[in-house]
């Protein structure tokens, strides 16, 4: 349990092709035992953002089961530490993703959160994002997906976000 003073201001992330290398991965991890491979530069990205003051929010629409392998990733991988959010029994996928994600984020900007970035990969996560009011567009970013509905940021690296990230001032003493 982590209780945190509103006002928090958060990155929010997909995990499942976001920061895998690929959106399935997880799935032939599981039965293999391994741990999911990332993509490359993503926990140097969201290292530089925590270092800014962002506190992570993995917001998942993997079952709960998985938790602790969602938290051996982030772990393993060199993620900074964060609140993790899953669904319950099976999992989502689909409108039933975007359902749980909207209400994570709903009930986190009831709480006082503020939702400064969100990275994806799916329609789920851009139109979550946008529903929860993240702003600037260029600041819900999306990996080798184009958000042609809400016009969020595309990028094909994380290496591309290095310098900016670098030059972004802290929000947080």
């Amino acid at each position: 349990i982590e209780v945190l003073p509103p006002g928090v201001r958060f990155v929010v992330t997909d995990v499942d092709g976001t920061l895998t290398a690929e959106e399935t991965e997880e799935y032939g991890a599981l039965l293999s035992g391994e741990v999911s491979e990332a993509r490359a530069d993503a926990a140097t990205v969201f290292t530089e953002l925590a270092k800014k003051g962002y506190r992570p929010l993995y917001l998942t629409a993997r079952p709960e089961f998985l938790v602790g392998r969602t938290r051996e990733f982030i772990s393993v991988h060199g993620f900074p530490l964060g609140l993790v959010h899953t669904t319950t029994a099976l999992g989502a996928t689909g409108a039933a993703a975007v359902t749980f994600k909207n209400a994570e984020l709903s009930e986190a900007l009831a709480r006082g959160a503020l939702l400064d970035w969100g990275f994806g990969n799916t329609d789920s996560d851009a139109s979550a994002y946008f529903s929860a009011g993240i702003q600037p567009n260029a600041q819900r970013v999306f990996v080798q997906f184009t958000d042609g509905a809400y016009g969020g940021r595309r990028i094909e690296a994380y290496s591309e976000l290095l310098p900016e990230l670098a030059a972004l001032p802290a929000v947080c003493p």
